[in-house]
Formats: C-alpha cells, structure tokens, sequence
C-alpha cells in the first residue's frame, strides 16, 4: 500500500510541479483547493464505507504522529509536519510512545512471542469472549487514536 501511495504521489508531483507555495488537496472536479469540510466530509464519508469508526482527520494526525515518532522521527520534525510546537508534541503524542515501547519491552521480557501475541490478539477480536481491556489497563494502548 504505502509503495502504491508514493508512486501515485511522485506521478502526481511530475504532472503538476508544484511550487512550495502551491495548493497540496485540489477539489477533483472544480480544481480548486479543497475546502476543510469537504475534506473532513470525505474521509468521514471513506470512513463508514470502510468500516473505520469516527474516521475524521484528527483522527489519522494523530496516528500519524505516533507513527512518525515510533519510526524514530526526530520530535521537531513531526512538530513542523504537523504545525505544532514540540512542547505540544512532547505533551500529547511522547506518552503513547513510551507506553508502546513500554508494552513491547514487558512482551519480549515475559518470553512473549510471536504465536502467544497472534493469539492475544485474536482473543481481542470483536465478538471473542476476552474482549473486555478492563481487566488490563495498558491493553488500551492498543487502541490509541
């Protein structure tokens, strides 16, 4: 998914040569620059078509940013990506962070491997009987944005 991504974004990049200054989200039909509600109604609008509960875009910054952090992003540089300050980065998306690795450290520490978490993971499944995260309160790490 993610090469299919970049190619079309590299096609993309070649047709239009964009100026730093350039309009990124075009409208598709009007070719003007696409408006924060017809953005947030889209993916509000992909979100329920596929199955993705309260899909809206802060939904997916935020994913991105634990991602880009988790990946070893410097903490500046996903502050400038998302226009934020690194104080509020640090502030809200750092604690996910190190409750992940957290997680991942107690994993590998109790001999955890890959069939046990495969396992675990599918007993969390919707509709499995050991759903319920109450009884383990870093389990809603999982669940993060």
């Amino acid at each position: 998914m993610f090469h299919e991504l970049r190619s079309a974004l590299e096609r993309e990049h070649e047709i239009r040569t964009p100026l730093p200054s350039d309009t990124v989200l075009l409208n598709p039909i009007a070719g003007h620059a696409l408006a924060t509600t017809s953005l947030s109604y889209r993916i509000r609008k992909l979100g329920k078509r596929s199955g993705v509960k309260q899909a809206h875009p802060h939904r997916f910054r935020d994913s991105f940013a634990v991602d880009a952090l988790m990946r070893g992003a410097h903490l500046v540089s996903v502050a400038r990506m998302l226009a934020d300050t690194p104080e509020g980065v640090n502030d809200h998306y750092v604690p996910f962070v190190e409750a992940f690795r957290e997680q991942t450290k107690n994993r590998l520490n109790n001999g955890e491997g890959l069939e046990e978490y495969g396992r675990s993971l599918a007993s969390q499944q919707p509709g499995s009987a050991t759903t319920d995260r109450s009884e383990n309160p870093s389990s809603a790490v999982d669940s993060v944005a």
